[in-house]
């Protein structure tokens, strides 16, 4: 099992790098990609290109975006999804749109191509329509900078005519994109195109910002199943540790006579490593073969956003590391295992005596079960400690991905991406709509009656000089943050002449708490806090006072409805407003993190299974070891006219309370230790110091019944035959006949 989930990381690792790799290369993606809504002038960047030597390639795309309600498919209208949906021409000069065989796509008249993100809800050879505008939908594209869940903009492809005929119904976008000569340089060429005041009224990103967005959604399914390996690797090494055990206590007086005739240790020793080594290696390497031979299974998510990549080979080997990094572990493993051949005194065991005695317990002996079983236990805490361990670490295998799982489906978690806690969001681009139009807005809000709390914040592009005194543009919402509060990193909201900055602002410009920040227009503002942010890059910032209106690019309006109104029922009101898009904010959140979601499923299905496997064969091998260890006294205890079936109860009981005290220490382990692991592999995202409520929920119960009744089976089962410890087996058996 841990030869499996290693290879399935490692597998997952190379193919998301290699996949990534590929489609930036034959897309061309751009290194710096300024987008912009609202009038620009062409002329402008005609001089500025021509001063810039770094620049080799340049163009201005133009996007159409529309509003959910005008695009209809089959089915009906795309709503409920929180993007900006836009349709460019097949006519560029790079940032190709590629097909599933990573080829640059064509389009015929008629035809259009849409998104990864919309293959289960638009049918490939159906209609679609746009505006009034019908299609026949020709198939999937891959985006090299918009494919990812993290970017909040995706991109259909139609052919230039067909353009044409949607420039007068759609909202303009320009994406104004750069290929450089020398992609090393490319802050430098940021800092010189904000300081020229070119157009950007909108995000900037760069080359290795998209390579992040892309690998990142199925990364944080890597790392997953990665801590599945490793805990699957510590569980392992305690199940060898109860196997070799049990084998010795079973062998023990073989051992005895090979030591007694003057068998020398390492002798004994290789013939005991030989054979667990003939188990190991195979198992590994079945592990790194069914990894290989099932990956269609984990690697749809990437095959469907990036394709299958031609580094076959180079995957193979490279996949073959953790193998044998296993393999050697376990090795080293097993020889100090061995290690306890040493303490056997062959005198002791022709004796009979090395089995050693019970340790004189503070509990009186009872008749009754309960009382008799917990003196056995606490007599007995360090041969039931490993166990109880390694059951602990199979349930927190099994924790970790339930609880990530049932976090994201919280509302409350919105707060950790840079998002707030609200029931609704609205959002109001101003190009396209009058500043009328959204005080109209606004006014209508404040009279909804079904709306409890509402806040309204503006974007715009803020323009800082970092350390080196250059210009660089961040993007920024201005408006009442402790309205709808985030969950800070550091510090707390913006007041006046405060600024507030994502963990990626802080990371890039060296910004902390209390620094001062330069603008451009603005004065100096002092650092008040730092958040987790995955919108727009994830490199955003927050400021509380006025700007002029003309310098906004959107409004978003959080929304919290009073008790009795529903979500639906709020979006179905305000749908026939074309400059307005609302999402529910949970809904807003899934579709963010779609593909993180659904390779976390995976782990969380992957780590249950397992880990009821691993739990039924320890209980089943430990089970096996402490009768092994205990025969002589389960024969004497029978002999004085105890029970078998007052014993099977015995260590029925031992098991359940093992299981449940293992169950308790998951908890406490899952909520600190948990937590932990969680923040580190949520900060990729740009988010830290997350915190979770509860833990689980309904999988995370589900998984505790398999547990159990893994558990409880195995028990059942190794004792069916505990009447063959009876008094005269016991005695041969130690005489060795």
């Amino acid at each position: 099992m841990s030869s499996l989930l290693m290879t399935v990381s490692a597998n997952l690792g190379l193919n998301v790098f290699y996949s990534v790799e590929k489609v930036m290369q034959n897309a061309e993606t751009p290194h710096v990609l300024q987008m912009h809504r609202g009038e620009l002038d062409r002329k402008d960047f005609e001089t500025f290109n021509e001063r810039m030597v770094n620049v080799d390639l340049f163009q201005l795309m133009e996007v159409y975006n529309f509003n959910e309600q005008e695009i209809e498919t089959e089915s009906g209208n795309l709503t409920g999804t929180s993007q900006d949906n836009g349709v460019v021409a097949d006519d560029m000069k790079f940032d190709y749109l590629l097909d599933d065989n990573n080829d640059r796509l064509v389009v015929e008249e008629g035809q259009i191509y849409i998104p990864n993100m919309y293959r289960d809800r638009i049918r490939v050879g159906g209609q679609l329509t746009i505006a009034g505008t019908k299609f026949k939908v020709a198939g999937i594209l891959r985006d090299s900078q918009m494919s990812s869940p993290l970017a909040s903009s995706k991109r259909f492809l139609v052919s230039k005519q067909d353009f044409d005929q949607l420039k007068d119904k759609g909202t303009l976008e320009y994406l104004i994109e750069y290929r450089l000569k020398d992609d090393t340089k490319i802050t430098d060429f940021q800092t010189a195109y904000a300081s020229e005041g070119l157009p950007s009224n909108g995000p900037s990103v760069t080359y290795p910002l998209f390579k992040l967005m892309n690998s990142i959604t199925e990364g944080i399914g890597i790392i997953i199943t990665f801590f599945t390996s490793i805990v699957a690797l510590l569980i392992s090494l305690l199940a060898m540790n109860l196997t070799i055990k049990s084998c010795l206590y079973e062998d023990i007086h073989e051992i005895g006579i090979m030591k007694s005739i003057g068998i020398r240790e390492k002798v004994i020793s290789s013939i005991y490593e030989k054979q667990y080594l003939l188990i190991t290696i195979p198992a590994c390497i079945l592990g790194y073969i069914v990894a290989h031979m099932s990956q269609s299974l984990y690697l749809t998510n990437v095959y469907e956003s990036f394709g299958k990549n031609q580094e076959t080979s180079r995957i193979l080997i490279y996949s073959m590391l953790p193998l044998l990094i296993l393999i050697t572990g376990l090795y080293l493993f097993i020889k100090k295992m061995l290690n306890r051949i040493k303490k056997i005194e062959p005198v002791k065991v022709l004796r009979g005596e090395f089995e050693g005695s019970e340790k004189p317990s503070f509990i009186k002996v009872s008749a009754r079960p309960g009382a008799f079983t917990l003196n056995n236990l606490l007599s007995s805490f360090k041969v039931y400690f490993p166990l109880m361990l390694l059951i602990t670490l199979s349930v927190f295998m099994i924790a970790v991905p339930s609880t990530v799982l049932d976090m994201v489906g919280n509302k409350d978690f919105a707060m950790n991406l840079g998002i707030a806690s609200a029931d609704l969001r609205a959002d109001i681009v101003f190009a396209g709509s009058s500043e009328n139009d959204q005080h109209n807005l606004l006014r209508e809000f404040d009279q909804d009656s079904s709306i409890e709390t509402i806040g309204a914040y503006y974007n715009f592009m803020l323009q800082v000089k970092d350390h080196e005194n250059k210009l660089t543009a961040i993007n920024t919402v201005e408006g009442d943050h402790d309205l709808f509060n985030l969950n800070y990193l550091e510090g707390k909201g913006p007041a006046s002449h405060e600024i507030a900055i994502s963990k990626f602002v802080a990371e890039d410009m060296n910004w902390k708490i209390g620094d001062q920040v330069v603008t451009e227009k603005d004065g100096t503002l002092t650092v008040s806090g730092i958040y987790s942010d995955i919108t727009n890059g994830g490199k955003t910032a927050k400021v509380n006072f006025e700007k002029k209106p003309e310098d906004f690019m959107a409004m978003t309006c959080y929304i919290n409805l009073k008790e009795g109104y529903t979500e639906q029922e709020f979006i179905n009101k305000y749908q026939k407003n074309e400059t307005l898009r609302i999402r529910s904010i949970v809904n807003f959140m899934r579709d963010t993190l779609k593909s993180t979601l659904e390779t976390l499923s995976v782990a969380y299905t992957t780590a249950a299974v397992s880990a009821g496997v691993i739990v039924f064969l320890i209980t089943y091998l430990f089970l096996m070891m402490v009768l092994e260890k205990e025969k002589a006294k389960l024969a004497s205890m029978n002999a004085v006219g105890i029970s078998w079936g007052f014993l099977k109860k015995d260590y029925f009981l031992r098991n359940l309370i093992v299981l449940l005290f293992s169950i308790i220490l998951t908890m406490i382990l899952t909520k600190t230790l948990g937590q932990k692991i969680i923040a580190s592999l949520f900060a990729l995202l740009g988010t830290g110091n997350l915190k979770f409520a509860s833990i689980g929920g309904k999988g995370l119960l589900m998984s505790m019944v398999i547990i159990t009744l893994a558990s409880i089976m195995a028990t059942l089962l190794g004792l069916k035959g505990i009447e063959k410890y009876g008094f005269i087996q016991s005695r041969k058996v130690r005489n060795g006949r």
